[in-house]
């Protein structure tokens, strides 16, 4: 028989607030004493504590946002600081966007240099098609 687990429903008002002083996940583990690995467990089996992790990382992001906002009116502080802040809080802020697919190669008997190029061309085509996007949105032809 295993352990019994350390979670506790208060976990989720807890995490909650703790986002909303701008910390992040893995910071509100540090803080309780466990592993990270653990509240992402703890998410998979309590749905009150996926929902309490979600509203946790929105509020931090939130912290973040004001931050940066209130340097920009003159505050004190570091605006790099508080752009990387935001950029491993909120994924509205991320450099990196991720596009997940499957891919099917009809002819798998392709030499390898073959599959590279033909990998190579789609990866083009949907940074093209990415970026399109971008700037439809941007001039205001996308609907919202």
């Amino acid at each position: 028989m295993g352990r019994k687990s350390k979670y506790e429903p208060e976990y989720c008002q807890a995490i909650i607030d703790f986002g909303e002083q701008g910390f992040s996940i893995e910071a509100y583990a540090g803080e309780i004493g466990v592993n990270p690995a653990t509240l992402y467990k703890w998410r998979k089996v309590h749905d009150e504590f996926r929902e309490a992790m979600e509203i946790s990382k929105a509020k931090a992001g939130l912290w973040w946002e004001r931050r940066l906002q209130n340097i920009a009116k003159g505050e004190d502080g570091n605006a790099t600081s508080a752009i990387f802040g935001l950029k491993n809080r909120s994924d509205a802020w991320k450099d990196v966007t991720t596009h997940e697919g499957t891919v099917k190669f009809e002819h798998m008997a392709l030499p390898p240099e073959e599959q590279k190029v033909m990998l190579e061309q789609m990866l083009r085509e949907a940074l093209e098609d990415q970026a399109q996007g971008l700037l439809t949105h941007d001039s205001g032809e996308g609907g919202d």
